[in-house]
């Protein structure tokens, strides 16, 4: 593998987490949940009802204002995610390019 293929290779991976974290991550700051609010209904009911798969359980978060201090927590999960993945894969790539430069 040679350099340009690497620097290509981590260029792509870099915008692919990017484009996760405009897309995944900041979901829950950019959706308006409180549009959707139904009357007497518990913030972790919505909170489910949006995103019925959560890295930081609703429930772990105490009330009032359930919403805004479960946001902050689920995005530094989901970040964290995101960076341990790209890191992972730049991780591989490289390893990929120092395993075929020393078989050459």
């Amino acid at each position: 593998m040679t350099k340009r293929t690497l620097t290509l290779e981590i260029v792509g991976v870099t915008l692919v987490a990017l484009g996760v974290i405009v897309l995944w991550v900041m979901d829950p700051i950019l959706t308006a949940i409180f549009m959707m609010s139904r009357s007497g209904a518990a913030d972790a009911e919505l909170i489910r009802q949006v995103w019925p798969h959560c890295i930081v359980p609703p429930e772990w978060i105490r009330p009032p204002n359930q919403w805004a201090k479960w946001e902050i927590p689920e995005i530094y999960a989901r970040l964290s995610v995101v960076v341990l993945g790209w890191t992972l894969t730049t991780a591989a790539c490289s390893s990929d390019t120092s395993v075929a430069s020393s078989v050459i």
